[in-house]
């Protein structure tokens, strides 16, 4: 059992207490995680995540600038590689991570209708669903800073339409292999 102390420590407990805190020994090229995909072999196979890759995909990474006043949806599986985006994006640039559970993601009004309320203002959306649900989604898009769609080819009707008749402030195509960390190319 743990035993809880509260209170100041024994003499003997502060003597033993460090002074100095130990330096973590971790650089960029030392794995942050591992995600595991087919690819595109088809075979199942855990690709080395280093820290730099993460921040190469969300700190001036030359297609959006997420900021402090920024509210970024995280609505993507943890397993599938947008996860890194939606989660890296807003910690490590002092931005909100809002947290949308499955359901609501696959129910397009009950998704449109959080978005708003959470004045979500960057969206990652798998091309799928962006092609199933522009129309539902559509009036929360001009809400958005940022609409970043990728994984697929585009349709170009549904984009065509969206940028016509409700357009968030940048709609980013994004496009990459897990191997890349989410994006190998992106296109505004």
């Amino acid at each position: 059992t743990a035993l809880l102390r509260l209170g100041s420590p024994d003499k003997e407990d502060a003597e033993h207490t460090p002074t100095t805190y130990p330096q973590p020994a971790c650089c960029s090229l030392d794995t942050a995680y591992v995600m595991y995909t087919s690819g595109s072999t088809g075979m199942s196979k855990g690709v080395l995540v280093p820290h730099r890759a993460i921040a190469r995909l969300v700190i001036n990474n030359g297609y959006v600038d997420v900021e402090a006043d920024d509210r970024v949806a995280f609505a993507a599986n943890p397993a599938f590689d947008a996860s890194t985006f939606e989660v890296w994006a807003p910690l490590l640039n002092g931005a909100a991570a809002v947290v949308m559970d499955h359901d609501t993601v696959l129910t397009p009004a009950l998704f449109a209708q959080t978005l708003r309320e959470q004045r979500i203002s960057v969206l990652w959306l798998t091309v799928g669903l962006f092609n199933q649900m522009a129309v539902e989604l559509g009036p929360v898009f001009p809400q958005l800073k940022a609409l970043i769609v990728g994984g697929d080819a585009l349709d170009a009707s549904v984009v065509g339409q969206v940028l016509r008749e409700t357009p968030p402030q940048q709609l980013i195509n994004g496009y990459g292999p897990t191997e890349s960390t989410t994006f190998a190319t992106t296109y505004r």
